[in-house]
């Protein structure tokens, strides 16, 4: 239903020149700006749990306006042992302003802090402002039970290819790592994934990624969306990294994800 009334308005909006709103308006209360930074401070004071090293996440993608499947999913994902949730881009279909609203609406039902990243689709329209506004920069990290979480924003195609996405030297900045670094190993999430003939990712920026990470045993993992399809494969010359794509919201499924006490990581294909 809900996708229903958003395609409505998006149709009114484009054929009425006299109605007043438009979806892609940026209007935005204090309640919905700058969520992945609340969100992240929230896990980051998770750290004075009780719990151990073990920790599990979950990760979704590509709702796309499949606003009923993606509440099925919520509502699943809250009856799981999870420490927070990563949500890997298409939280939209359009970009537009009444999406994203509808998508946080959906969003802060779940019970554990969430993490969302920008898809090629939220790029739409005034997409990229909406989210900026909404959620905050496109590109950030945050470190976890000494795990660093990095969020990069691969949509290379709705940049027009012009080198500047994926940001290649913030991201050889952050996987730096020497004895004064606070984290052990690195998982990096992305829309797009960080595969070679990826088409929708800048040719140039595969090669550069796999050479800068060859190195690199403390790399854990790569997780993303776009796909739109589960798949677990070794996509590095360093295959010490696991990659991991997560299906869309179509297929009512997600990945439970844990790190062990050995930083080694295990998931499970989690259907409803």
């Amino acid at each position: 239903m809900r996708k229903i009334i958003c395609v409505i308005l998006l149709i009114i909006s484009i054929q009425c020149e006299k109605f007043n709103y438009s979806p892609y308006e940026i209007r935005l209360d204090p309640s919905q700006e700058n969520i992945n930074a609340k969100n992240t401070d929230k896990i980051k004071n998770l750290e004075n749990s009780d719990k151990g090293g073990v920790f599990r996440i979950a990760l979704t993608a590509d709702n796309q306006n499949n606003f009923d499947s993606l509440e099925k999913v919520v509502s699943d994902i809250n009856k799981q042992d999870v420490d927070f949730v990563l949500i890997a881009g298409d939280i939209t279909e359009f970009g537009s302003s009444t999406e994203y609203k509808i998508g946080l609406d959906i969003f802060k039902t779940i019970n554990k802090p969430f993490i969302t990243v920008i898809g090629n689709h939220d790029c739409l329209g005034t997409g990229k402002v909406m989210y900026d506004e909404m959620y905050g920069d496109k590109d950030f990290s945050f470190i976890y039970k000494r795990i660093k979480f990095i969020v990069l924003n691969t949509n290379s195609r709705e940049y027009q290819f012009d080198g500047t996405v994926p940001n290649l030297y913030w991201l050889k900045d952050q996987i730096y790592k020497d004895e004064n670094s606070h984290f052990d190993k690195i998982i990096i999430t992305s829309h797009v994934g960080l595969k070679k003939n990826n088409s929708d990712l800048d040719e140039n920026a595969f090669q550069y990624i796999d050479d800068l990470f060859k190195d690199k045993d403390y790399i854990l993992a790569a997780l993303h969306g776009h796909g739109h399809k589960f798949d677990e494969y070794k996509g590095f010359t360093n295959k010490s990294i696991q990659s991991l794509e997560v299906a869309d919201m179509k297929d009512e499924g997600y990945y439970i994800i844990t790190i062990s006490n050995e930083d080694e990581i295990s998931w499970i294909r989690k259907n409803i």
